[in-house]
This record gives structure tokens, C-alpha cells and sequence, in this order.
């Protein structure tokens, strides 16, 4: 018996929004117990983003490849809501120029009638709450979650199979989303194996 495609799409929409948001829910309790200390500046531009990718993914016909977008805003603002408020006092003027250049990208797709354009400056904000988070992981990898940017890898792909009308605008994000997460994935797991090492000594040297 033939499978028809619309419920495939649907399944895999479903299962995007599910492990995003419990790959989101599981951050956000990790935040509140102070075992991670994500960026604010780069969750506040990926929950503008994920609203805005949602509107435009939903205007051009993703169908339910919108579902994966809708946990990343839920979760993203789940996580802001988890963060301590010290973290938000210590914005440096670097943080605010950032979240100013990447709201405005964000601003520009509602400005530009052009999909196509509309979703390349998305990710122009995107990337800069990218490079913000990279920034600190290469300072401090051992307060991020890596399983956070992987999970979120493998939900780009899911949500690219659940399009049901293929475009660049409707695939562009996900492609780009799924290579930022993967990078940021790559890049918490190289510096923590160069740091493992200087980490293990140092509990060596503060033991009884």
C-alpha cells in the first residue's frame, strides 16, 4: 500500500518539533541550574529569527516544515526566560552593536518584498547570534551544551524533508541553520578536547 507523501511530511514536521523542543527544554533546565550559561545576545536574535523564518517559511509554502521553526522561537524564549539576570547586565557595547545589526537584517525581510532577499538577510542576523556564541565557546567550551547544536543539526534535516513546496526560500535557512549548528558542534568538541588535559589538572592539583 502506497504511503501518501502529505502524512510523511507531516510525520516529519511532528518529530522536528518534538525533539527541538525537548532538546530546547532539556538547555533550558540546564541554564536554571547554572550548568550552562548560554550567550543572551545570540538567543534573543535566533527567537526573533525562528518568528520571522516561521512567518516567511509559512508565506511560501513549507507547510509543515514550520513546525521545527515554531519549537526553535518557543524554545529560544524558554531558554531567555531561564537565563540570570546578571548575564543581561553585563552586555558589553560590542553585545548591543550585534543585536542592533542583526535586529535590523531581521527588519529588512518585512521592508524587502523579495522572499529571496528577505531570507538571505535573515541569516545575516543568524549568523552574527552564530559567531556571538562561537566567540564565547572558544573561550569558555565547557559552558555550552553540545548536544543542543547537534540535535538542532539533525532537526534542519527533518525539517527540510517535511517542505512541501521546495524552493530556495524554503531551504535556504535550513541548510544554512543546520552548517551554523554543525560548526558550533565542531568547534565546543575541539576545545574541550584541547582543554580536557589543563581541566583534569587542575582537579588533580585542588583535590584533598
Amino acid at each position: 500500500m502506497a504511503v501518501d507523501i502529505e502524512v510523511l511530511k507531516a510525520v516529519a514536521g511532528l518529530v522536528g518539533f518534538g525533539i527541538g523542543f525537548f532538546a530546547f527544554v532539556s538547555y533550558a533546565h540546564q541554564v536554571r541550574l547554572g550548568k550552562c550559561r548560554p550567550h543572551p545576545v545570540s538567543w534573543l536574535i535566533w527567537s526573533f529569527a525562528a518568528v520571522v523564518g516561521m512567518l516567511i517559511q509559512f508565506n511560501n509554502g513549507a507547510g509543515w516544515a514550520v513546525l521545527p521553526v515554531l519549537s526553535t522561537a518557543v524554545g529560544c524564549l524558554l531558554v531567555i526566560s531561564q537565563t540570570d539576570r546578571k548575564t543581561w547586565q553585563g552586555f558589553t557595547p560590542k553585545d548591543w552593536i550585534n543585536l542592533a545589526i542583526a535586529l535590523g537584517a531581521l527588519i529588512g525581510w518585512y521592508l524587502i518584498d523579495q522572499p529571496e532577499v528577505a531570507v538571505v538577510m535573515l541569516s545575516v542576523g543568524t549568523f552574527i547570534a552564530f559567531a556571538t556564541t562561537a566567540h564565547k565557546v572558544y573561550r569558555i567550551p565547557f559552558e555550552e551544551q553540545l548536544s543542543i547544536y547537534v540535535i538542532s543539526a539533525c532537526k534542519q534535516v527533518v525539517g527540510a524533508a517535511a517542505v512541501t513546496s521546495y524552493s530556495f526560500v524554503t531551504i535556504y535557512s535550513f541548510s544554512f541553520a543546520m552548517v551554523m549548528n554543525v560548526a558550533v558542534a565542531l568547534l565546543i568538541f575541539v576545545k574541550r578536547r584541547q582543554l580536557m588535559p589543563a581541566k583534569k589538572s587542575d582537579l588533580v592539583l585542588a583535590g584533598p
